[in-house]
């Protein structure tokens, strides 16, 4: 639960950096366990880390380092008042044993150990191929550009007398995605898509996420092994690409076009394995809607979601353990 707090650099966090912890690694309580079972000893004993002396702040701050994250979005808890009725030190000896008899796993290597899966390589600092598989969504994840979207169907839709709502618009884009939402309504499909699509060529601003000019900068001047895929059609992906001639540097693409199933299908992202994935130790994705991530969890080993508190992703994503991100400033 410390580590979610890490994971999350959207949120605001508090962590206790007031009472004593003596946190015991679980394999060396277990090897404890097993011994006197095997000892056929009896009773009631308390096993504890002669050591380990710290607090869950500290600990934080201790994972942020492992993961090479920010911790500042964590303030310190740092006086008794605002903690539960617990005890200022959790230190419990027990004398009917020796506790220097069993082996204790440092803080800091039990903590390695327990967070291996997300120590990965910060993209900006990796200029090694061979390391990195980066596979990125391109619509709010890369490009700011779902009030746009949300604006060019909006307008397609009132032309046939349908007045679509953010709220409807942004459920529809987390959860079945919006064709199956646009073939409930009462209007036309096929012509309200046509449409859309007009609108959104008519647009001429696309901006990038923060961070993201430098992120894909730093992956095209090493030639890391990156593919964008997205559910956008490939005449729009084009116009983007005129307006923001970074993207026309990015080689590897999957568009709509590509293949049959919309996201939260899967088969966008097992085409882009199947395409470009060339045995790179650590595959991260960057998704920013939930079907995004349910199409992606499967094919990356670590998923990077753009988000932030308000959006009606955040009290499910939130449960994931994945890094919750706003901008590419820190990877």
């Amino acid at each position: 639960m410390i580590g979610k707090k890490v994971l999350n650099q959207i949120a605001e966090q508090m962590e206790d950096d007031y009472s004593i912890r003596r946190p015991v690694f679980i394999p060396d309580f277990c090897a404890f366990i097993l011994s006197f079972l095997d000892h056929h000893r009896y009773g009631i004993y308390h096993f504890y880390h002669p050591t380990n002396q710290t607090t869950k702040y500290k600990i934080a701050n201790m994972i942020g380092n492992l993961l090479q994250m920010p911790t500042s979005h964590i303030q310190p808890i740092s006086s008794f008042k605002n903690m539960g009725n617990r005890p200022y030190d959790t230190e419990l000896r027990d004398n009917q044993y020796n506790i220097h008899q069993y082996h204790h796993t440092s803080l800091t290597n039990g903590l390695a150990r327990c967070f291996q899966k997300w120590m990965v390589p910060k993209v900006s600092e990796t200029t090694e191929q061979g390391k990195l598989f980066l596979l990125m969504d391109l619509d709010g994840t890369v490009l700011d550009t779902d009030r746009i979207h949300y604006r060019a169907y909006k307008r397609a839709c009132q032309d046939y007398g349908w007045q679509l709502k953010w709220s409807d618009f942004e459920y529809a884009i987390h959860h079945s995605g919006l064709d199956h939402y646009l073939r409930g309504l009462p209007v036309p499909f096929e012509e309200i898509k046509s449409k859309k699509k007009k609108y959104m060529l008519q647009e001429t601003s696309f901006p990038l996420i923060e961070g993201a000019e430098h992120f894909l900068s730093h992956c095209i001047k090493y030639d890391l092994n990156l593919v964008i895929v997205t559910n956008t059609s490939n005449d729009v992906v084009e116009h983007y690409k005129t307006h923001q001639p970074l993207l026309q540097k990015v080689k590897q693409w999957i568009t709509r076009e590509d293949y049959t199933q919309p996201k939260p299908s899967k088969e966008c992202y097992e085409l882009a394995m199947q395409r470009f994935y060339r045995g790179e130790s650590h595959i991260l994705g960057f998704e920013n809607t939930l079907s995004g991530y349910e199409s992606m969890k499967d094919s990356a080993n670590m998923v990077y979601f753009v988000t932030n508190i308000n959006s009606i992703a955040y009290p499910i994503i939130k449960k994931e353990d994945i890094y919750l991100i706003s901008h590419f400033n820190d990877l």
